[in-house]
């Protein structure tokens, strides 16, 4: 019933993770990973939300997802889907920014106060800063760089800002990484396997597109652990850190390496990057998603079931 909703809010707000995970999430479990988890009050429940920007990354999003439909909620347009592995499985909410920082802060904080769930992911494509990146690696972030932040006067002097995704997160892209088999999630299948690399990520308002700027040479030498740069990065993980309870990660695909970029996103280079940072993504979500799980079943009472 709706007029139940602000009281069911309220008290849901009141919970520790753990409960939460136990109202949310358990009932889920028991549900057949073809069922369709019905709609019962306006706005669905929702476990993980997958930020991007641009239609081939929401394309590589959605694609893993089953019994999906549209939901408008004050005008923005959420793809809604669930996602099952073994006996873990949560419904997901996908939605598209735009390019820039502030479009993804605002999509981002919009759909965490919404759904407030406990997982959320921007996955997208990026430009390579390290000669032995190749097209369609992935690097997961540790933290993310605002590479515009700084005192403009007789030279640019930068103040960096670099806020990191969840510790959970970065713990769970590491033991993605050590495993290696996230490959088999890639979508379509690929004969090479693409590496992943868990590594900083530099974020601003610019498409950087030449060896020669300016901006990229303050990058380079100013963020030296840096191996991706992208724009939407920086609002994610800022609106993300509005919300302590979510466990949030940054997943980009290499789409080129600065100074081929028009010839690489020619040869169709945006899908494949995307595809294969969807791939990391869900492997970490399952992750999750079971490591979650198997918290609960080591502290449930005696005698009960989910």
């Amino acid at each position: 019933r709706d007029d139940f909703r602000p009281i069911w809010e309220k008290y849901r707000d009141s919970l520790g993770t753990l409960e939460k995970f136990i109202f949310d999430y358990l009932p889920r479990l028991s549900r057949s990973p073809s069922t369709p988890l019905p709609l019962t009050v306006s706005t669905p429940m929702i476990n993980t939300v997958f930020v991007t920007a641009l239609p081939e990354e929401f394309s590589a999003v959605t694609a893993h997802l089953d019994d999906r439909r549209e939901h408008t909620e004050l005008g923005t347009v959420y793809e809604i889907g669930t996602f099952s592995n073994d006996n873990a499985q949560c419904t997901v909410a996908v939605v598209q920014t735009g390019m820039g920082n502030s479009l993804s802060a605002a999509a981002t904080e919009r759909a965490l106060s919404l759904f407030k769930p406990d997982f959320a992911f921007f996955v997208g494509i990026a430009g390579g800063l390290r000669d032995d990146l190749k097209i369609g690696d992935v690097v997961a972030a540790t933290k993310v760089y605002g590479y515009e932040s700084g005192k403009s006067g007789a030279s640019f002097l930068p103040r960096p800002e670099a806020p990191p995704v969840s510790y959970e997160a970065e713990q769970r892209a590491n033991s993605v990484k050590r495993a290696d088999m996230w490959q088999q999630r890639i979508k379509p299948t690929v004969g090479i396997k693409p590496k992943a690399i868990i590594r900083p990520i530099a974020a601003g308002e610019k498409v950087l597109v030449s060896e020669s700027s300016e901006d990229l040479k303050r990058v380079r030498d100013t963020y030296t652990d840096a191996h991706a740069v992208a724009m939407e990065d920086h609002g994610f993980a800022t609106a993300v850190r509005a919300h302590p309870s979510v466990c949030f990660a940054v997943v980009r695909g290499i789409s080129d390496t600065i100074e081929n970029k028009y010839e690489a996103d020619q040869s169709g280079s945006h899908e494949i990057a995307a595809r294969n940072a969807a791939a990391f993504a869900f492997e970490m979500l399952s992750g999750l998603l079971q490591g979650r799980t198997a918290v609960y079943t080591a502290n449930k009472p005696e005698g009960h079931r989910p």
